[in-house]
C-alpha cells in the first residue's frame, strides 16, 4: 500500500508544483503596473566648423613618358643682324604671349641691305629704261626699213644649253641691204665638259644646306595665291581639244590663238637655228 501511495506522489506532486507556478504567474499578470509610452526627444546633430584659407601646395608626380609642349612654334628669321636684346621667356620650356617681343636685333644691317636693296633697283629702272629706248630705236628702224627678218635671241636649255643671237646686219657697201647674221654660243661646244643637270645641281645644294636656289616660304604662298585664284576662276570648265597637243610639237592651238587675239604670233626656232 505504502509503495502505491508513493508512485501516485511521485506523479502528482511535480504537476502541483507546475499548476501553482502557473497561478502565481497569471495573478502577478492581472496585477501588473501600466505602462507609460514617452516619445523619444530629438537630439541636434553635432556639426564642426573649420575656416578654409587659400595656400599654395607643391605636388610630386611620378610617371614616364616624354613631355611635350601643347603648341610648339618655329622662328624663322628673315634678316640677320648681331643680337642686342633676348627676352627672359625666350628660353627651352618658356612661355610668351602673342605680340611679346623675344629678341631685338640691331637694324644697322638690315637698314644697309635696304639701301642696297633700293640701289640696286634704282640701276635696275635705269637699265629697263635704256632697254626701253633702244626697243623704241629698234622699233622705228624696222618700221623704215620695212623687210627682212626680226632679230631673234634664242635661249636653249637641257640638254643642249646655250644661246642663238640672230640680227640683221647691214651688207658693206653703198646700198641699204640687210642680211640676217648669226652668233651662237653652246656649253658642249665650248668648254666641251660635263654640265650637271638642273635637279643634280640642286640636290647638291640641298645636301649642302645652301639655299640660294630655293625660294622662301612668303613667295610659295603668294604663288599659290595667284594659281588658286586662277583655278578658282576655271572651275570646272572641261579642257577641249584645243588644249592638248602631242609630244614634240610647240604647244596647243589655244596658245596661237591667245596671241592672236593682239596680232602676235609665236616663233618657231628651226634646228639649223
Amino acid at each position: 500500500m505504502s509503495s502505491l501511495l508513493r508512485r501516485i506522489l511521485q506523479v502528482l506532486l511535480p504537476l502541483i508544483v507546475i499548476g501553482g507556478a502557473a497561478g502565481v504567474a497569471y495573478v502577478m499578470y492581472l496585477n501588473r503596473p501600466a505602462v507609460e509610452t514617452q516619445t523619444p526627444a530629438l537630439q541636434p546633430p553635432g556639426v564642426r566648423v573649420q575656416r578654409v584659407s587659400y595656400d599654395t601646395t607643391n605636388l610630386t608626380v611620378k610617371s614616364q613618358g616624354t613631355v611635350r609642349p601643347r603648341t610648339s612654334s618655329q622662328l624663322v628669321p628673315e634678316i640677320s643682324g648681331p643680337v642686342v636684346e633676348v627676352a627672359e621667356s625666350f628660353a627651352v620650356g618658356g612661355f610668351f604671349e602673342a605680340g611679346e617681343v623675344l629678341l631685338r636685333i640691331d637694324p644697322y644691317d638690315y637698314q644697309q641691305a635696304v639701301i642696297a636693296g633700293q640701289s640696286q633697283l634704282a640701276q635696275t629702272r635705269l637699265r629697263l629704261a635704256q632697254e626701253e629706248a633702244e626697243a623704241e630705236v629698234a622699233r622705228r628702224e624696222w618700221n623704215e626699213l620695212g623687210r627682212g627678218t626680226a632679230n631673234a635671241l634664242t635661249l636653249r636649255l637641257q640638254p643642249d644649253e646655250g644661246i642663238f643671237l640672230r640680227f640683221n646686219g647691214k651688207v658693206p657697201g653703198n646700198s641699204m641691204a640687210t642680211r640676217p647674221v648669226r652668233m651662237h654660243f653652246g656649253y658642249d661646244s665650248e668648254f666641251g665638259a660635263y654640265t650637271p643637270e638642273a635637279y643634280e645641281r640642286l640636290l647638291l645644294e640641298a645636301m649642302a644646306g645652301d639655299a640660294t636656289l630655293f625660294i622662301r616660304r612668303d613667295e610659295v604662298e603668294t604663288a599659290w595665291q595667284i594659281v588658286d585664284g586662277i583655278r578658282t576662276g576655271w572651275g570646272d570648265t572641261p579642257l577641249s581639244n584645243k588644249e592638248f597637243y602631242a609630244a614634240g610639237t610647240w604647244g596647243p592651238v589655244a596658245a596661237e590663238e591667245l596671241l592672236a587675239q593682239d596680232d602676235h604670233l609665236w616663233h618657231d626656232p628651226q634646228p639649223s637655228e
